[in-house]
């Protein structure tokens, strides 16, 4: 009977098992390299629980399977044993006898990764910065994408100053995402665009971070786009309203009007209640009352207010008493994540 689709992945599970049971080498060979078609069909967990089972057999694999397979499981488990450790050491000496510089930079990458899991960030951020010279001297873009984002989730270097540290963890996260748009890797995008998001919304707004923060609203609004091209619309939405809120908080007048249409233009009220919508469109509409050129439309005003006349009645606007512009921002766009 022919397997299914949804069954494969069991079956492909059993296989493993049975030949860890019976051929070691072999079953770490092939565990090794089917750690992320496991991610993508949802049975990373039966994985992991097997790969558990043959760290113990590793020293029968060759030096080569045996590297593949304790970097595959280091970042599956964020396993922090002895064994682990040393595997992942013993594969960083093994890629660099045989010039295999990318290995070498995954494998540093791993052991920055198992690094920042026991919160030792300075030694993480040091393997973190010899991978990526790696990455960088060899023009590998998806290796540097990935490093980024680690340093993007890591506890800041006490080497370096808190607003050093701040602005790193945004300045990665920018070229991480920026990476990952490149290279057309969907799955980088939405990962590290809530790395982004979360950055973004959390990072102390000083003169040294505005910039990057202000880059990083713009950005939030190509992961909207991102989003909305893969119909995932509550995803765009919530890009959108983060990028106007990174935008309020860092004062950029101009990309909160640029967010504000970006939401303007999305599903009427499918984000914010329909009035609130509406009155986000009218102060944001103020903020830009002198500008040669209106992102927030007479149209767009207008179709609000239809909508709101439909459902609340046709004199609701009339005996509504808005609010001021200012205070309509300061509510709607108030960071969720700050006190």
């Amino acid at each position: 009977m022919e397997a299914t689709p949804s069954s494969r992945p069991a079956r492909v599970q059993k296989v493993i098992g049975w030949t860890l049971r019976q051929d070691p080498a072999l079953g770490i060979r092939i565990g090794g390299r089917l750690e992320r078609y496991a991610l993508l069909s949802g049975r990373l967990e039966e994985w992991k629980a097997l790969m558990r089972q043959a760290v113990p057999l590793a020293a029968r694999a060759t030096p080569e399977d045996r590297a593949r397979f304790f970097l595959a499981y280091a970042f599956a488990t964020s396993d922090d044993s002895a064994p682990v450790t040393d595997g992942i050491r013993e594969a960083a000496q093994h890629y660099r006898a045989t010039q295999n510089r990318f290995g070498e930079g995954q494998a540093l990458r791993a052991q920055g990764y198992v690094a920042a899991s026991k919160y030792q960030f300075d030694v993480a951020h040091q393997r973190y910065d010899e991978a990526l010279a790696i990455f960088r001297q060899d023009a590998n873009d998806a290796g540097i994408a990935v490093t980024q984002l680690c340093i993007a989730i890591t506890g800041i270097d006490t080497r370096e100053s808190l607003d050093a540290g701040n602005l790193r963890r945004i300045e990665s996260a920018l070229e991480s995402f920026e990476r990952f748009v490149a290279l057309r890797n969907g799955w980088g995008v939405d990962f590290v665009g809530s790395v982004l998001t979360n950055n973004a919304l959390t990072v102390p707004v000083t003169d040294r971070t505005r910039p990057a923060l202000i880059k990083a609203s713009e950005q939030l609004l190509r992961l909207a786009d991102h989003s909305n091209k893969g119909s995932n619309f509550a995803a765009a939405g919530e890009a959108r309203l983060a990028a106007a809120r990174v935008a309020h908080r860092t004062g950029n007048q101009a990309g909160v009007v640029s967010a504000v249409a970006a939401i303007g233009n999305a599903p009427f009220g499918s984000l914010l209640n329909p009035v609130d919508q509406y009155r986000l469109l009218l102060a944001a509409a103020e903020l830009e009352k002198d500008a040669p050129k209106r992102l927030i439309t007479s149209q767009m005003i207008a179709d609000a207010e239809s909508i709101i006349i439909t459902k609340f009645g046709k004199d609701y606007l009339s005996k509504s008493k808005l609010p001021t512009p200012a205070s309509v921002l300061d509510r709607l766009l108030r960071n969720p994540l700050e006190k």
